[in-house]
């Protein structure tokens, strides 16, 4: 049995400058020479204006499975921007050894010792599946390809129900696989002036995730405010190039030789948020749009439900505003 935790921490740093009239006549340690040219490679000779402590811990197991103790090493480097630290762990875990909510505590004690803006702690084998809402517009074959992997338990989820703008007869095989299952199917129809933002929120609200699976609306700001979880698109071309619509006819009409699919993070900005998985194939001349439309959907199911899993393993970490950590 394995347990993952995720946590984010952020390390207080201490700056010290050198003392003013030595700066041309003070060498830094060897070590901070190459990082700093590693940073600035234009660069033949730089020395650092500014120095900087960063307290590292180092972690030491004692006799005890449960008890962790924490020593400082004071390490020199150059500080170029805000230091970031971001950790990812898995055990062997024993519940009769370590119980759930000591487990829970005594990591949540860990990041506030270290001023954690972020700790996730799971037991994939005890804790609850992921609950999540899919929304889908016409085409399904992303929607299929990851009730197809839920079905066989490739996904770590729980699907609550299926969202769709676009109606699909009770004989559909979406339809039937969803009824066998158990899984609601809701139609609700937009139109550029009603999105049915409310009623789907209504639906999703419970979940702790939505993925958008084709889904060929763009959600609203008050909308993702409103929801304040995560939702994970699947976008049909490899961004930031080919935004938007008919990404397939944008690449072919460019003469790309790879395509791709990028699954990502849903901002206000149109295909714009954190990447969190990618999926490319090569393309020539001898390719059709037709066959680049074939090449990118099958892209798109592996690409979408890579970012899933990855996800719900605690192996994705968003930071800055477009930016991400992925284990």
């Amino acid at each position: 049995m394995h347990f993952s935790s995720s946590p984010v921490f952020f390390f207080p740093v201490c700056v010290k400058s050198p003392p003013p009239g030595r700066r041309r006549h003070r060498r830094a340690p060897v070590g901070v020479h190459r990082l700093a040219r590693r940073q600035h490679p234009q660069r033949r000779c730089l020395r650092p204006r500014r120095q900087s402590r960063l307290l590292l811990p180092q972690a030491r197991r004692r006799s005890s499975p449960n008890f962790f103790s924490f020593s400082s090493i004071p390490i020199k480097f150059i500080l170029f921007r805000v230091f970031f630290f971001c950790l990812r762990s898995e055990f062997t875990y024993n519940p009769m050894l370590w119980p759930r909510d000591v487990l829970r505590a005594d990591f949540l004690n860990l990041s506030h010792h270290f001023n954690a803006q972020r700790s996730i702690v799971r037991v994939p084998d005890l804790d609850p599946k992921y609950k999540i809402s899919v929304l889908a517009s016409k085409q399904d074959h992303c929607l299929f390809d990851l009730l197809y992997r839920w079905q066989e338990g490739r996904l770590p989820v729980d699907i609550t129900c299926v969202i769709s703008n676009h109606d699909r007869p009770k004989d559909n095989h979406v339809r039937r696989f969803l009824g066998r299952h158990g899984i609601p199917y809701h139609y609700l129809p937009t139109t550029p002036g009603n999105k049915r933002e409310q009623e789907i929120l209504e639906l999703v609200q419970d979940t702790d995730f939505v993925v958008l699976a084709r889904y060929m609306q763009i959600m609203s700001e008050s909308f993702l405010k409103a929801y304040g979880k995560d939702i994970i698109n699947i976008h049909h071309g490899l961004l930031p190039s080919f935004k938007g619509g008919n990404p397939s006819r944008q690449a072919f009409n460019a003469g790309v030789k790879l395509i791709g699919a990028t699954s990502h993070f849903v901002t206000p900005e149109l295909d714009a948020g954190p990447i969190i998985e990618q999926m490319v194939e090569r393309v020539s001349h001898r390719d059709t749009l037709q066959s680049f439309v074939v090449k990118s959907e099958n892209l798109e199911k592996q690409c979408l439900a890579e970012a899933i899993k990855s996800y719900c393993e605690l192996r994705v970490v968003p930071y800055e505003l477009k930016k991400t950590v992925v284990f």
